[in-house]
C-alpha cells in the first residue's frame, strides 16, 4: 500500500483518480481548495479509513510524507481559469513549485497532468510530444497555457537539479460524470445536455475537430504512466487518436436525438444546419438579418435570436424570429462585475414581443419564479440548474 497525495482531488478527474487509488488499495490524501472541486464528488469516499480530504490551496506549501503525488489543481475550463487569471498561474506555477518541493523532501514520485493546451493553437493534427507548439504568450488562454507550460518547465528542471523523479501527461479533451456542466467548452456542454437527456444545442460550424476519451480511459493511463520505471518521464499524451469534426458528431446526436423524439438546435451556423438537415437555428441578429436576405429563414421551421435591448427586440420582430432570448437578467459568472439588465427589462421586452421571449443570464432555482412572473415564457439555462441538479 503507497501513500499517495492528489492535488485537485475533489476535481472531475481528479475525484476519479482519488476512487482508483482507493480501489488499488492505497491511502489517499486528497487535496483541493474546492473552486472548481466538489465535495460531493469525493463523498461515497469519506467514509474509507483510508481516504482524507484536506481543504488546501496549493498555492502554500503542504507537508505529508507521502510516496507519490499526482498533481491535478488547476481550473480547466475558459469560463473558470479567466475568472481570475492572475490566481490561475499561480495555481499552475506556485502549486508545481510547492509539490515539487514536497516531492524532493520525502523522495516521492510526482506526475503533473498538464494539457493538450501546451501546444497552443497547434498548426499540426494531431499533436505529437515531439510538437512544440503554436502559442500566445499573452491572448486572454494563456494564464492558463502559460502556467501549465512553465509548470512542465519547473518538473524538467527539479529532476535535472534535484534528481526528482517526475511524470508528465497532456490530457486531452476527456468527459464522463461529474464533468462541470458549465465549464464554457463547446464539447463539454455537447456531452453533458446528451448525458443528461436535454435539448441539444450545437455550436460551431461543424468544421473543428475533437477528439474525445472517456474518463476512466484518462485514469487509466495516468496511474500506468506513474507506475513506468524512472528512466520514462514522458511528456505522453493522454487521449483519443482518432480526431473527427464537430459535424460529425453532430450527425449521430441528432440521429440519437430524433430516435429518442429530442429536440435539437443549431448554433450560429445555418448552413451548417442546412447540411445537418437540422430545421431549428438560434442566430445572433446580424446573422439572422443575413438569412433573410438570402432567402434561407424559410428553409427552417424555429429561428430564434437573443437581445439585449429593446431596439434589438423590435428588430427581431421585424426579422420575424420565432422567439428571442433577452439578457443577461442578472450577473453572471463569466460576466462577474458586469450587473444583468434586471427583471423591468425582461417585462418590457415580453410586453412588446409578440412571440415568445425567454430570460437569459444567471438564472438559477432562487430566481426563475421571478423570471416567470415576467410573463416569459420560459428561462434559458448555461449553467445554473445543471449545477444544482448535478450536486
Amino acid at each position: 500500500m503507497k501513500k499517495i497525495l492528489v492535488s485537485g482531488g475533489a476535481g472531475f478527474i481528479g475525484s476519479h483518480l482519488c476512487t482508483r487509488l482507493i480501489n488499488d488499495g492505497h491511502q489517499v490524501i486528497c487535496l483541493d481548495n474546492l473552486f472548481t472541486g466538489s465535495e460531493g464528488n469525493i463523498t461515497h469516499l469519506k467514509s474509507n479509513p483510508r481516504f482524507e480530504f484536506v481543504l488546501h490551496d496549493v498555492e502554500t506549501p503542504y507537508e505529508a510524507d507521502v510516496d507519490e503525488i499526482y498533481n491535478l489543481a488547476c481550473p480547466a475550463s475558459p469560463i473558470h481559469y479567466q475568472y481570475d487569471a492572475i490566481k490561475t498561474i499561480k495555481t499552475s506555477v506556485l502549486g508545481a513549485i510547492n509539490m515539487l518541493g514536497l516531492a524532493k523532501k520525502t523522495n516521492a514520485k510526482i506526475l503533473q497532468a498538464s494539457t493538450s493546451e501546451v501546444y497552443g493553437d497547434p498548426v499540426i493534427h494531431p499533436q505529437v510530444e515531439s510538437y512544440w507548439g503554436n502559442v500566445n504568450p499573452i491572448g486572454l488562454r494563456s494564464c492558463y497555457d502559460e502556467g501549465k507550460r512553465c509548470a512542465e518547465t519547473l518538473f524538467m528542471d527539479y529532476h535535472r537539479q534535484n534528481g526528482v523523479r517526475i511524470k508528465i501527461i497532456r490530457i486531452f479533451n476527456t468527459y464522463g460524470p461529474r464533468m462541470l456542466p458549465n465549464d464554457g467548452r463547446v464539447v463539454s456542454n455537447f456531452v453533458v445536455q446528451a448525458l443528461q437527456n436535454q435539448d441539444i444545442t450545437i455550436y460551431g460550424s461543424g468544421n473543428q475537430t475533437r477528439s474525445f476519451q472517456y474518463v476512466d480511459d484518462c485514469i487509466e493511463g495516468m496511474v500506468r504512466m506513474m507506475n513506468t520505471e524512472d528512466d520514462f518521464i514522458g511528456p505522453v499524451n493522454l487521449g483519443n487518436p482518432n480526431e473527427f469534426s464537430i459535424l460529425e458528431l453532430a450527425e449521430k446526436v441528432l440521429s440519437i436525438c430524433k430516435s429518442h423524439n429530442r429536440r435539437c438546435i443549431l448554433h450560429t451556423y445555418y448552413k451548417a444546419a442546412k447540411e445537418l438537415g437540422c430545421k431549428e437555428i438560434h442566430l445572433p441578429l446580424p446573422l439572422l438579418q443575413k438569412m433573410r436576405e438570402e432567402g434561407e429563414k424559410e428553409w427552417f421551421t424555429t429561428v430564434g435570436t437573443s437581445v439585449h435591448s429593446l431596439k434589438q427586440a423590435n428588430l427581431a420582430m421585424h426579422l420575424q424570429a420565432d422567439y428571442m432570448t433577452a439578457g443577461h437578467i442578472f450577473e453572471t459568472d463569466c460576466k462577474k462585475g458586469l450587473p444583468g439588465r434586471g427583471l423591468s427589462f425582461l417585462s418590457k421586452v415580453v410586453c412588446e414581443s409578440e412571440v415568445p421571449v425567454y430570460g437569459i443570464g444567471g438564472i438559477s432555482a432562487d430566481n426563475a419564479g421571478q423570471i416567470m412572473e415576467t410573463g416569459a415564457a420560459g428561462v434559458c439555462i448555461m449553467s445554473g440548474f445543471m449545477l444544482e441538479s448535478m450536486n
